[in-house]
């Protein structure tokens, strides 16, 4: 071969390899990637799923307890443990068969229970049901006696650590402190009774921790993977090597300090080194107790897939490098000499060997190569016959301007019928925009259907509130009438039988009597908060311009959504002078706070973190300035600027409709002549503010 042709093999084959070497670096590389993010987001989806199903199940122990202390806090009766002897007894018999209800009913805590100071009539007094041994059924355990109360130890911290903290309280396990339990290990959750600021005792739920630590231990990952367990201070509940209490920052003289520090502050995925020095990823998650729960598994295992595409892909790589070469040697020689060869012919053309034709052989080919032979032998009949056919040409000519004339002609009227359908084209598209007004009138009709469907729907809120609200004045009532009709039926059987006596027939009246009061009170009570929230519902459907107190009457909007203000995982402050007072809509005026409040529950707050909402307002002259602003995800920048756009959302889900910052705008701009301005960043909340003309 020539130099030309082996310059062109040498090029060829370089850039084929060039080419395979780099194509395999990127299909390694991407594919590393996608196998690592995918192992990341796998370990995390786990960590997060375990920690699901005991959150679900912590969830459940916390709603018992509430309910415990809920029903001790409503009924006990200070005045009558110290007039009646013996009203801790019957005290007792009326609680017992609902906290028995509360612990058959549930589904993962079997075992509830609440424990009287002895401080109040010098005895231990205890109602405790549980299924201790998996019979499927709970029994009322026998009481402790007064050495319980003598001896704090941390086995008993559910009682004494709820007493001495004040406030709810989940504890580290622990094994039973009674003979009859001492084969199980619970983790419970507390919490003191206060009547009348008066300590009345300690109200539970138990949770059996060894269901627990066996579904946490029979969790396995890859070969030498597993999932642990640690406690609000980093301490290990469950964890293959190290011993239960150990805490991970310990380790090694604070070795791991970092990693706890890390998996505490939420960061998802961590690689570490441990101890034995294996290489590992953890995946992590808090739970609703603060306990962490984490997925650790070998970074040599997870990684091992994507180890071997990579020595795989560089073997076909370097595969593919050796065979591009033969096929560029083998493609040089059959492009380069045809070229040459031609190349030659050519030069001789040039020179005036126009009988010098192009082989045959050059010119039957299928490819470029046949094409720049035939070009080449064209061009050599072309000039040989050029000055012999000049003539034929102006003929041709002539006759090819007459055709083109004709052409011409033929495009014209071609033109004309063109301009025929155009005008027909127009006359469609005016219907067709007829036809769009029409569409454009009914999503607009749509639209106003869909705004009063959000309307309708923040009703929910209020409805909720109601039910939260009279909920514990009604459960009192029922209480009582279930404690009435059992009285009723003992008084009636001693009636029968002629075993009545006196001091029965007293007690049972000034019970009765007493039950009835409370039932009384309880109901009123009901009453009273049916009228205030069918005054706040009436307010909302009806325009009502009236005089109304702007503290009050926002702290009953926020009541009226089933939020507390005081408690609960979402916390509400309202500032402001509490004796101003407005004449205006109070309707339009509850449908700002209400969508505002809304849009901070449903786009603001996680479902597994409480937030706080902050509400302040100022009048000044003719108008109310207020300050909304709530410290939740935030809004994202790109967003600000179509928040108040009608259907705009960041829930694709069908969640929301994307309406309720647009009624928000519409009230206060169109309805209050006033304006409103949106501050936010992600992760640090949201802040409206807000001007109202209320002259």
């Amino acid at each position: 071969m020539s130099k030309l042709s082996n310059r062109i093999v040498l090029a060829i084959t370089l850039l084929t390899i060039l080419v395979s070497f780099a194509m395999g670096y990127v299909i390694i590389d991407r594919a590393f990637d996608i196998v690592e993010k995918e192992s990341r987001q796998k370990l995390i989806e786990m960590a997060h799923r375990i920690g699901s199903e005991f959150d679900y199940e912590v969830r459940e122990v916390e709603n018992i307890r509430e309910q415990v202390n809920n029903l001790v806090e409503t009924t006990f009766d200070l005045a009558a443990l110290r007039t009646d002897p013996n009203y801790m007894d019957k005290y007792k018999d009326q609680i017992a068969p609902i906290i028995e209800r509360m612990a058959s009913n549930a589904k993962v805590s079997r075992s509830v229970y609440v424990f009287f100071d002895p401080a109040l009539d010098g005895k231990t007094n205890d109602v405790w049901y549980a299924d201790l041994h998996g019979t499927g059924r709970v029994f009322r355990q026998e009481e402790f006696d007064m050495s319980f109360y003598e001896n704090p130890s941390p086995e008993k911290d559910w009682y004494f650590k709820a007493k001495e903290l004040k406030r709810p309280y989940w504890t580290d396990p622990y094994r039973g402190n009674a003979s009859f339990d001492s084969h199980l290990i619970y983790i419970s959750h507390t919490a003191p009774i206060y009547v009348d600021n008066k300590f009345i005792g300690v109200a539970g739920a138990d949770f059996y921790f060894d269901e627990l630590r066996n579904r946490i231990r029979n969790i396995s990952l890859y070969e030498t993977g597993y999932a642990v367990l640690f406690n609000d201070e980093m301490e290990a509940l469950i964890h293959p090597t190290l011993e239960e209490g150990v805490s991970l920052k310990d380790i090694n003289k604070g070795e791991y300090i970092w990693l706890a520090e890390k998996m505490e502050a939420g960061e998802p995925v961590i690689e570490y080194t441990w101890v034995d020095g294996t290489q590992k990823i953890v995946a992590s998650t808090r739970l609703l107790n603060d306990w962490i729960i984490a997925v650790a598994p070998s970074k040599e295992e997870v990684f091992r897939s994507v180890e071997n595409m990579r020595k795989m892909i560089w073997v076909v790589a370097l595969l593919g490098g050796f065979i591009a070469a033969l096929v560029g040697l083998v493609i040089g020689r059959k492009l380069v000499k045809p070229i040459e060869q031609i190349v030659l012919d050519i030069n001789k053309i040039g020179l005036g060997d126009y009988d010098n034709s192009i082989k045959e052989v050059y010119r039957k080919r299928r490819d470029e190569i046949g094409i720049l032979a035939n070009s080449v032998e064209k061009m050599r009949v072309t000039q040989q016959k050029s000055f012999n056919e000049i003539n034929d040409q102006k003929l041709k000519l002539e006759k090819r301007v007459e055709e083109r004339t004709q052409e011409l002609i033929k495009t014209n009227e071609y033109l004309e019928e063109s301009m025929a359908k155009l005008e027909e084209n127009q006359a469609e598209l005016i219907l067709t925009n007829e036809a769009l007004e029409d569409a454009l009138e009914v999503t607009r009709m749509t639209q106003k259907q869909l705004i009063e469907s959000e309307k309708i729907a923040s009703l929910g809120y209020l409805v909720g509130g109601i039910a939260h609200e009279i909920n514990t004045p009604v459960g009192n009532s029922v209480t009582l009438i279930t404690y009435m009709q059992r009285e009723s039926k003992s008084i009636s059987q001693k009636l029968e039988t002629g075993q009545i006596k006196k001091k029965d027939l007293s007690d049972f009246v000034n019970s009765t009597l007493e039950a009835s009061d409370n039932i009384y009170k309880n109901l009123r009570m009901t009453s009273d908060l049916v009228n205030r929230f069918k005054q706040l519902a009436a307010s909302e459907s009806i325009e009502s311009v009236i005089h109304f107190n702007v503290h009050e009457y926002l702290s009953l909007i926020v009541k009226s959504m089933g939020i507390a203000q005081e408690t609960g995982s979402i916390q509400v402050d309202i500032e402001g002078d509490k004796n101003l007072e407005i004449h205006t809509d109070a309707g339009k005026f509850s449908q700002i706070f209400t969508n505002l409040i809304s849009n901070s529950l449903q786009h603001g707050f996680t479902s597994s973190k409480g937030g706080s909402i902050r509400i302040s307002y100022e009048n000044v002259g003719d108008d109310l300035f207020i300050k909304y602003e709530d410290d939740g995800r935030g809004i994202e920048k790109d967003y600000l600027d179509s928040i108040y756009t009608p259907f705009f959302t960041t829930k694709f889900s069908g969640e929301t409709k994307g309406l309720g910052l647009n009624i928000v705008y519409n009230v206060v701009t169109k309805l209050f002549n006033g304006s409103i301005r949106c501050d936010s960043e992600v992760g640090r909340g949201t802040i409206f503010f807000i001007k109202l003309n209320i002259e």
